[in-house]
């Protein structure tokens, strides 16, 4: 038995088909053709959404995280690597950054976006593609991010509660309605704080006094998340148990 190696190099991207011919005991009578394929390609990936993946609108300071897939089109496993400048990984970040996807794999990844500024974003970020192991030059391909960093715009109605006169020991209710007026999510907390005329009084009474003073007051929630162009309706309560 002997055996043979071949090696396969193709030049362009597409499928070669040939046949060698072998001669057996040095004569033409002792003759075979062998037929021979192959498929030449070049890495690429195919994306979703034309290439580009959408944000929506992200307050400054906080983030949004999309699950964007990208797919091997072809039945070889390519190793990837995503460039990234440092301006840009400021703001948008994408995991895994590098790694290998194997023929017809489609892999999800995570792209975060935290934008640093009220502004839209539209750029580009590049992936370099290469047969794994392999020293040649990458073939690259673009990912379009879009985006726009908002600044939160909250708005209490109404914007002052007044409780009238209630007896210690006892209660009242009053409802107040938190509003997001931009467009994109917010998380939000209340906290209490005297002003004025009653934030000298409290500095001036025994600590226990005072905290049980602004204890007095109580809501429904204190803090959670609102989507842009939302709100939410708060319960606040009055239970006083000092003058």
């Amino acid at each position: 038995m002997q055996m043979v190696a071949l090696r396969f190099m193709p030049e362009i991207p597409k499928l070669y088909e040939s046949s060698i011919k072998a001669i057996f005991n040095t004569t033409p009578f002792y003759k075979a053709d062998f037929p021979v394929s192959g498929t030449g390609f070049l890495p690429t990936l195919d994306m979703q959404n034309n290439s580009t993946v959408f944000f929506k609108p992200t307050c400054v300071g906080s983030t949004s995280e999309v699950m964007y897939k990208v797919t091997n089109p072809s039945r070889m496993t390519t190793a990837f690597e995503w460039d990234l400048p440092p301006s840009i990984q400021k703001i948008f970040t994408i995991e895994p950054r590098e790694g290998l996807i194997r023929g017809n794999e489609t892999l999800p990844l995570s792209c975060v976006f935290n934008p640093n500024r009220r502004k839209k974003y539209h750029f580009r970020v590049c992936c370099l593609l290469r047969p794994p192991g392999s020293d040649a030059p990458p073939e690259k391909v673009w990912l379009i991010v879009s985006g726009a960093g908002e600044v939160g715009e909250v708005s209490f109605e109404p914007v002052k509660v007044d409780f009238e006169t209630v007896i210690i020991g006892g209660f009242t209710k009053r409802k107040l309605r938190l509003r997001n007026a931009s467009e994109c999510p917010m998380h939000w907390s209340l906290e209490m704080e005297a002003t004025g005329a009653t934030a000298d009084a409290l500095a001036n009474e025994p600590y226990e006094q005072s905290r049980a003073k602004e204890d007095a007051v109580e809501f429904e929630a204190r803090s959670g998340v609102l989507t842009g162009g939302s709100f939410r309706d708060l319960t606040v309560i009055l239970r006083p148990t000092l003058r």
